[in-house]
């Protein structure tokens, strides 16, 4: 692989690492190791172009254009950091945190273009009733799925317009681990029933 205009970094391998492995230096050790875009402390930051054993000496670019590429690449193409460690991919993520790394300017040649991590809120829609909740306070809550969700993230919740009105309160937080809770309090002097209607529930990672 040869890059063109590039801003080269030697640096010390914290573990095995191969040519095109995307990669981020540890800052307790100022290693390199192989990049994963589902922890924001491993953010890519060069790109490897020497195979290289752990603890041996490594070459990486922070910039430059990338020719010679190993595979084909789609000219054209923005390519992402994969959720496999220290990979790319041509598809961009749709949840979870997402990065550019580069883009593609012919089946050999990508231009180093590597972001800033992107953090991207888990997000659901469930449907759910809220049938019979008592008035003067009364409550009901209901769990719901969310994949990835930790106590102490942020929670978003987006109510159907008709679902709108004043003394009734809604709320969702994190209550377990994978896990949202949407909860309604009535301090109208009157129960509501509310038909079926879909929520969307957005979880903002904090941790």
């Amino acid at each position: 692989m040869l890059v063109n205009n590039g801003y080269i970094i030697n640096i010390q391998a914290g573990e095995n690492l191969t040519a095109l492995d995307w990669a981020y230096i540890k800052i307790s050790d100022g290693r390199a190791y192989k990049a994963d875009r589902t922890d924001p402390a491993k953010r890519a930051m060069l790109l490897i172009t020497t195979t290289t054993t752990l603890g041996d000496m490594t070459q990486g670019y922070a910039a430059g254009i990338a020719s010679n590429w190993g595979t084909a690449l789609t000219p054209g193409t923005i390519y992402y950091l994969s959720s496999t460690a220290g990979a790319m991919t041509s598809t961009k993520p749709t949840s979870g945190n997402y990065q550019t790394l580069g883009i593609a300017l012919s089946a050999s040649e990508l231009k180093l273009e590597i972001g800033p991590l992107v953090i991207q809120p888990l997000s659901v829609v469930e449907t759910i009733d809220f049938t019979g909740v008592d008035e003067d306070g009364g409550e009901a809550a209901v769990a719901v799925s969310v994949p990835g969700a930790a106590v102490g993230d942020a929670v978003v919740l987006v109510v159907p317009f008709g679902l709108i009105e004043g003394r009734v309160e809604w709320h969702a937080y994190v209550s377990a681990t994978d896990e949202v809770t949407v909860k309604i309090i009535n301090n109208k002097p009157s129960a509501v029933d509310y038909a079926s209607d879909d929520f969307t529930i957005k979880v903002f990672k904090t941790q």
